[in-house]
């Protein structure tokens, strides 16, 4: 996991080790963990303890994920 990007370097290497080394960034590392979140053990959800919202969404992101 990454937080701020990879190095050009680590990114040539990711197609030979695309089995081996799975690169997140924030981004994924977060959709992951939400995705991932209601299938974890009730400790670890209570250790990061989340609350399920609805919001409206604008115009704009309609349609999006």
């Amino acid at each position: 996991m990454c937080w701020g990007g990879f190095k050009p370097t680590v990114l040539r290497e990711l197609p030979r080790l695309f089995f081996k080394v799975r690169l997140w960034d924030q981004s994924e590392l977060i959709d992951q963990f939400l995705a991932a979140y209601d299938e974890l053990d009730e400790d670890l959800r209570a250790a990061v303890p989340l609350k399920r919202i609805w919001a409206v969404a604008a115009q704009d992101q309609e349609g999006e994920s």
